[in-house]
Formats: structure tokens, C-alpha cells, sequence
């Protein structure tokens, strides 16, 4: 799937403000409340999903 069918996807899912990366296999967006997150494509083929604002959080825990 390329990232512009994914931001597309998410946007009608109710994140907005989507921006892609400077390399084209990266963006980031923040969903409606305010939680940010990034898919990044790896060679072609690996997706990552990570909510920074989680992974912020989970830092703190530990």
C-alpha cells in the first residue's frame, strides 16, 4: 500500500494533518485527539505504526 492510499485512509478514519516525510516513505499525523503518530515504510515493505504520544508515556513508566 503506498502512503498516499494509507494517509488517505486514515483521513477518512478522522485523522487529519497528515504531512509525509522528507523521503517519501515516511509521514506523521495527529488523529482528533491530539495523539501523533508515523508510519514508516521499510525497502518497500515493512510497516511501522507508532503512537508517539503512547511511546512517550511508556518512556516515562520505565
Amino acid at each position: 500500500m503506498d502512503p498516499s492510499t494509507i494517509c488517505q485512509a486514515v483521513g477518512r478514519c478522522g485523522f487529519v494533518t497528515c504531512l509525509v516525510g522528507f523521503t517519501g516513505n515516511q509521514m506523521g499525523w495527529l488523529d482528533g485527539n491530539s495523539c501523533a503518530y508515523c508510519i514508516s515504510i521499510i525497502n518497500g515493505v515493512s510497516l511501522v505504526l507508532v503512537s508517539l504520544s503512547h511511546a512517550l508515556a511508556i518512556n516515562q513508566i520505565t
